[in-house]
């Protein structure tokens, strides 16, 4: 029992459907925000808290590339396509970076609402690339090899 392996399961993890989903979401709201952008309902500031890093005085195009790239991501998840595990890395790993100025700024300025929801950014960030990183996770992604017809499997 102690060194039993657990048994693979076939198909899709549920955290690697989840992180998709994740993903989609953040692409729809980029899209919702092009377009308000576009309409001119909203001042490019809004969007600060979702791409980050001073980017989203770059307009609507900046929310449309953010948009394009996260649902390439969720939809290679589905797919379950080695190139969405590593892009979903490299976007987390963006996302941790830019959400690090504007901690320090709610920090130093005390505002409590800015600290949880950049904290709770940070948290989730970490966790998905704690699990994207894990072997397990990883395997999921290999193609499962068929034996060949004539070796004798």
């Amino acid at each position: 029992m102690l060194f039993q392996s657990e048994p693979i399961e076939a198909g899709r993890p549920a955290g690697v459907t989840l992180l998709a989903c994740v993903m989609l979401v953040y692409a729809a709201v980029a899209i919702v925000y092009a377009a308000l952008l576009v309409r001119g309902s909203i001042a490019m500031s809004s969007g600060a808290w979702l791409i980050g890093g001073g980017l989203e005085i770059l307009g609507k195009w900046i929310f449309v590339l953010y948009a394009a790239l996260h649902a390439a991501c969720g939809i290679g998840l589905l797919r379950l396509n080695k190139w969405a595990l590593r892009l979903s890395s490299l976007l987390l790993l963006w996302g941790l970076i830019q959400v690090t100025p504007a901690i320090s700024s709610a920090v130093a300025d005390s505002r409590i609402y800015a600290i949880v929801r950049e904290g709770a950014q940070i948290l989730w960030r970490v966790v998905a690339l704690r699990y994207v990183w894990m072997g397990s996770t990883k395997d999921a992604f290999s193609p499962i090899e068929k034996p060949h017809p004539g070796n004798g499997s």
